[in-house]
């Protein structure tokens, strides 16, 4: 198993988390501005993700996504049953860190430091104990003798795990200090090692996720990241028959919009559309609890959202569902079974995109064939889909997440994915998140960003943004030289090609792709940090300015 297969499995079960650097180490955010670069280049990252446990289905997405997902069985069956002991009672529930974020949105900076210290170790001290716990009755469920947890014998995958878990320090500090070491707690494989720094971290706090990120990326002393794009998901659906999350989507969304203040307009969400849901809402059935297209616009409108994040992979194309005949049999529940379920997909899509493209409001879909809940649905994410979307939406601004797999050698068709972008009118983006060549076969990556940016004489230079898809980046072992990475390589494909790249690629695209210079988008963050007491970022002056 490839680290970044392991890499792929943590990320898509939601578990996954920030190891480096400690929180002693994390500036305020209260004073973001004095923390930025205003004449480094604007720098936006279109992907993350800074969710916890309660706000996912995690146990049903390990067992209908992860483990039917080929190379992940083998990192299933070793966290499989541990998860399956683990309740996540210690994290925290949006109304309990809505409260540390309004405590938090007048502090002092020594005043935030030492919150933010208090509230990660609290958290990891009950994580901790609760993971103890389980691998207690996992333990005794795989037949382990619990004296083997102290010695250095050799155990089996699931062995070195839970030794790993039993072997964790009392301390956050020590915790994060231990992850920067070849040979953490005795665990040999790396894996391993990210396999329980994912299960730790989603315990934690969404603020604290976000001040890892903007703190490890903040150093890059050329290019500190400016603006992140925050993308939450909608799968109950799809995986759990419309069984909410401990955390409920509008709550989450009130919370991103609070974490959007208190970070000074650094961290904005992309908010999660589900389609599935808005039959269900548009049939008037309170099964849906709430309506996906209501709680768009209050986030747009409201909450400071940059834009909508769908997730396809669930079981839906970007459009054209009504032409598909693809969900018998797949255990999906009420209108599923309806002939018309495909055009009731369209029909819900529809309102979605007739919302976004009348306001100026940017998507970004998944599009790898990656982490879907059946086989069936992993064509699903084609640029033919694609196509068909701008066809009747050419206004809309559409980005397509991953840029189809491109950077990870599991592309559907680089081609197809590459005339889509420069067809048509400028409204078609993509991202370069989780691009895992980058540090698994970087020249192969070169050879492919290559390709791209010669395609018709650099028609795509205006197309491609910068993504890390952060949450899943930081159990590379390069996690943090993600962004140097990809501008050590950019620099070498503009000294190859002769093409300006750099500029566009790190966030000028991106600034189009979201309206963020003039326009309805603009005017509505405008209002928002009015609305909200906040100075304007450095970002904006810099989008300005270029």
């Amino acid at each position: 198993m490839k680290r970044r297969d392991f890499v792929r499995f943590a990320a898509t079960t939601g578990v996954l988390g920030p190891i480096g650097g400690c929180v002693k180490d994390v500036p305020s955010l209260c004073f973001a501005s004095e923390l930025m670069k205003p004449d480094a280049t604007l720098v936006i990252d279109t992907h993350t993700h800074i969710f916890n446990a309660t706000d996912l289905p995690v146990k049903n997405f390990i067992s209908k996504v992860v483990a039917r997902d080929h190379g992940f069985q083998e990192i299933a069956e070793v966290f499989g049953g541990l998860l399956e002991f683990i309740g996540w009672r210690a994290a925290p529930t949006v109304e309990k860190e809505l409260e540390k974020l309004r405590m938090l949105r007048s502090c002092a900076d020594s005043e935030m430091t030492n919150s933010l210290a208090g509230m990660r170790q609290a958290i990891y001290s009950q994580s901790v104990a609760e993971l103890r716990t389980a691998a207690e009755q996992e333990l005794a469920r795989v037949g382990i003798p619990r004296a083997r947890m102290r010695d250095r014998t050799t155990l089996s995958n699931t062995g070195e795990a839970l030794r790993g878990i039993y072997q964790l320090p009392d301390s956050y500090e020590a915790y994060t200090q231990a992850f920067d070491e070849d040979e953490p707690f005795g665990i040999r494989r790396k894996s391993l090692t990210s396999g329980i720094a994912f299960i730790v971290e989603m315990f934690q706090y969404r603020i604290t996720s976000a001040y890892n990120y903007l703190a490890i990326y903040n150093n890059d002393a050329t290019t500190p990241v400016d603006l992140i794009a925050a993308a939450l998901v909608d799968y109950d659906w799809w995986l759990s028959a419309g069984v909410g999350t401990p955390s409920s989507l509008p709550d989450q969304v009130d919370l991103m919009g609070e974490l959007a203040i208190v970070t000074a307009g650094r961290a904005h969400m992309l908010v999660p559309f589900c389609p599935f849901r808005q039959i269900i809402a548009n049939s008037g059935s309170s099964a849906a609890r709430f309506d996906p297209l209501a709680l768009v616009r209050t986030a747009v409108e409201e909450k400071g959202a940059l834009g909508v994040k769908l997730y396809p992979p669930m079981g839906f194309a970007p459009y054209g569902n009504a032409q598909l005949d693809i969900w018998r049999d797949k255990g999906l529940p009420g209108p599923a079974s309806n002939p018309q379920f495909g055009a009731m997909l369209d029909d819900a899509l529809r309102q979605l995109y007739n919302y976004c493209q009348d306001k100026g409001v940017a998507v970004m879909a998944h599009s790898s064939p990656s982490n879907a809940a059946h086989r069936d649905y992993l064509a699903l994410m084609g640029a033919s889909f694609f196509e068909q979307l701008v066809t009747e939406f050419p206004d809309l601004n559409i980005s397509l997440g991953h840029f189809g797999g491109t950077g990870s050698g599991d592309s559907l068709s680089l081609e197809h994915y590459m005339a889509f972008l420069a067809g048509g009118s400028n409204h078609r983006f993509a991202d370069a998140s989780y691009f895992a060549n980058l540090e698994d076969a970087p020249e192969t990556l070169k050879s492919t960003l290559l390709s791209i940016y010669r395609f018709q004489q650099g028609a795509l230079i205006p197309r491609l943004n910068y993504g890390s898809d952060w949450k899943m980046l930081v159990a590379e072992a390069q996690s943090k030289r993600y962004l140097s990475g990809f501008r050590n390589l950019i620099q070498q494909i503009e000294a190859e090609t002769g093409y300006n790249i750099m500029t566009e690629f790190l966030g000028g695209n991106a600034a189009r792709m979201y309206g963020l210079r003039t326009g309805q988008a603009r005017q509505r963050l405008n209002e928002f940090y009015r609305a909200n007491q906040l100075d304007s970022p450095v970002w904006i002056s810099k989008v300005d300015r270029n």
